[in-house]
């Protein structure tokens, strides 16, 4: 049994929206306002019961209705659906036990195999009515307080600041079973919450942990004792708060002996005082001894004298001593297994059928080995509760961190991605059928992407480049166009851009630009070639200056311009591209297909175009050519180059320069950084060639 599906309408950016769980952990990524938080509020709501809705929850278009409703003079009920609405999907098989889920079934046939739950927060329309003559006569209220009445705009405003304050109380709550077949078949269970509890269960770990590293002497009472807290309450867990447990008779036992002693103490110390009080007690008709006994509690003992520390026994240290990231680590694994413990004695029965437990953002203060350690372990952990307890566990954790993701299954991973004005949730497994066609392709996509680079799936925008060289230079390049243009409203340097060699490799990315929606600036080189004829009448291709060459080897440029003239026995599509215009280079997918896009483009294939009376062939033939100077002036800082003589000799072209005094390319790029390091006040440094800047100033302002 498991939560197979849940769907969430009509709150905020999530309506008409699915999220496909998987049977153990489904980890959910993408970028910054897509809807995770969003989500896990619905979660809690719905399930926890924790809280409930306000009119800023509702989706734009829900909010901008209600307004308008509430301006009319008549109350009418909108056409549009007042409500939001969590669906849960829940697949069963005969294996299971289904004496709970028996009482929430609706279709009883024989090979159904679902149970459909619904948790829907409405505005009906007896609330309705109710909410416009509040409303009313709330305005009324306020015309006569001001002699005059208020003007439409302040009537909107006075709207939005009413509904925000009140539509919580109009809101009606109700949980329904039903059958998607027929919708005439629905078994409501608002009333019966038990019910709902012995299947399904929800535990939350929230993102704002109490964890801080301040010195406890002086930050107040509880400063600098998260862990301690989270022992006492990991106790009372454990127990239950059953005094007839265990533990809890250990601990008894022990107050009480404590107790014990503890009077003989209080016998001594108070003597003195207690004589006074019995001299004075008896004047005045006091009869009997006073006593002053220990009563120590045990259900309080754990909350107000318990303290973590770590270290040898010789040398202990207070927990606030630790930094952040081992606090927040130790504290969200307490806090998971306090979770845990809660779901095996979740209803009077026990354990509810399933369990969803729900983790978010657990880097949080941790470093990125740290964020490694974590996954790895909170699997084992997850793993070892549904093993050795028989826990129907799924887990549900959000998070901002590539190298979290980069520790998880591929398939457990689930891409939220914002369209417009809604978010749809996106499976991995969705993404490897794009590449059914060439298996090869998406499992190197998963390798790269797993490996080194899961940090794409969190940027907005990316740069995909070839090699080492421009990855040294791009972050300079980025700040040159920064400090060229001081009033742009959003430099480069502000923008969440990832920038990642892919050498030979950028159509791979293909379908996953497409699938996540990233706007992406893919930088390549032109690969001027001719065909040559052997011995033999075997044609091959062979680099040259682009001046004279007829093919392009780009296989980049060949795929996403669908070039089809560069095959050998072909006259060649260099010259298109020599010519091709910048708003050719823009393109977006559409029916499977990259074509030129006027509008909303999403990648641009940048590559070297005629700059100062040249045509370079790559990188670095088109960077010595616009740099030449710079690097004769400062020649003696180029470690990375050889036959540096030619470079006092006018008649050869950057071209040459670039093919016989280039050693090593990652060197070269190297020197150029220290070289303008290096440089007086007066130098003009090193300039970007065309081709890039054309293609990153599209980037920024895309």
């Amino acid at each position: 049994m498991k939560i197979a599906r849940v769907s969430v309408d009509g709150y905020r950016l999530l309506s008409n929206f699915q999220l496909d769980l998987r049977d153990d952990l489904s980890l959910i990524i993408g970028k910054n306002n897509t809807g995770k938080t969003s989500l896990l509020n619905v979660l809690i709501a719905s399930l926890a019961g924790s809280q409930s809705y306000v009119f800023e929850d509702f989706s734009i278009a829900t909010q901008k209705t209600l307004v308008s409703a509430l301006m009319t003079e008549e109350a009418c009920y909108p056409e549009v659906d007042l409500s939001i609405a969590l669906t849960v999907e829940i697949q069963y098989d005969e294996t299971d036990n289904l004496r709970n889920l028996s009482s929430l079934m609706v279709n009883l046939s024989p090979e159904a195999r679902t149970v459909h739950l619904r948790f829907r927060s409405e505005i009906s329309p007896e609330q309705f009515g109710l909410l416009h003559a509040d409303f009313a006569s709330s305005l009324a209220s306020i015309d006569r307080a001001l002699n005059n009445k208020i003007t439409a705009v302040d009537r909107r405003d006075e709207a939005h600041r009413f509904l925000s304050k009140n539509l919580q109380g109009y809101l009606i709550r109700n949980v329904v079973s039903f059958d998607p077949e027929d919708a005439s078949n629905i078994l409501d269970l608002t009333n019966d919450q038990r019910l709902i509890r012995r299947v399904l269960n929800l535990e939350y770990v929230s993102a704002r942990r109490s964890v801080e590293n301040r010195d406890a002497g002086k930050g107040g009472k509880n400063s600098g004792r998260a862990l301690s807290r989270l022992s006492s309450q990991y106790f009372n867990d454990h127990t239950g708060g059953n005094e007839a447990s265990e533990g809890f008779i250990q601990l008894a036992a022990q107050a009480a002996f404590t107790d014990r002693k503890f009077s003989e103490t209080y016998a001594s110390v108070f003597k003195d005082v207690m004589q006074k009080v019995k001299l004075f007690g008896a004047k005045a008709g006091l009869t009997g001894d006073i006593h002053i006994l220990s009563n120590i509690q045990p259900e309080t003992l754990l909350n107000d004298s318990t303290t973590v520390k770590y270290g040898d026994p010789d040398s202990l240290l207070p927990e606030d001593h630790n930094g952040l990231g081992y606090l927040n680590l130790i504290a969200i694994v307490m806090e998971i297994e306090i979770r845990v413990l809660r779901m095996r004695t979740a209803t009077e029965a026990g354990t509810a059928d399933i369990n969803l437990l729900v983790i978010e953002e657990p880097e949080a203060h941790t470093h990125p080995q740290l964020q490694y350690i974590f996954i790895k372990q909170v699997k084992a952990l997850l793993k070892e509760n549904k093993k050795n307890h028989a826990l129907q566990l799924q887990t549900v954790l959000t998070t901002h961190s590539s190298h979290i993701t980069s520790e998880s299954d591929f398939a457990d991973i689930k891409y939220f991605r914002r369209i417009d004005d809604h978010v749809e949730a996106r499976n991995m497994t969705d993404l490897e059928e794009k590449y059914s066609n060439d298996p090869k392709q998406y499992h190197f996509l998963k390798q790269y992407l797993t490996l080194t680079r899961a940090e794409l799936f969190f940027a907005d925008k990316a740069v995909l480049i070839e090699g080492d060289t421009e990855r040294i230079l791009m972050r300079a390049m980025m700040r040159k166009i920064d400090e060229g243009d001081l009033d742009c409203e959003s430099p480069l340097g502000s923008q969440n851009i990832s920038v990642v060699e892919v050498g030979a490799h950028s159509q791979v990315f293909d379908n996953f630009l497409e699938f996540t929606g990233l706007k992406a600036l893919i930088i390549t080189d032109i690969d001027s070639a001719v065909v040559l004829t052997g011995e033999k009448g075997k044609k091959r291709t062979a680099g040259v200056a682009v001046t004279s060459g007829t093919h392009t080897t780009n296989g980049a440029l060949k795929y996403y311009f669908r070039l089809s003239k560069s095959r050998l026995d072909d006259e060649g599509d260099l010259q298109g591209l020599r010519s091709r215009a910048r708003a050719e280079k823009q393109l977006s997918k559409k029916n499977g297909v990259w074509e030129i896009a006027a509008e909303a483009p999403f990648l641009f294939v940048a590559y070297q175009t005629p700059e100062a009376g040249y045509e370079a062939r790559s990188y670095e033939d088109a960077f010595i050519h616009i740099n030449r100077q710079f690097i004769v002036d400062h020649l003696e800082s180029f470690r990375g180059l050889k036959n540096t003589a030619l470079f006092s000799d006018p008649s050869r072209t950057a071209y040459e320069l670039a093919e016989n005094c280039i050693s090593k390319k990652t060197h070269f790029a190297l020197d150029v950084i220290y070289a303008e390091t290096g440089s007086n006040e007066t130098s003009t440094g090193w300039k970007i060639p065309s081709y890039i800047s054309e293609g990153l100033l599209w980037l920024r302002d895309a």
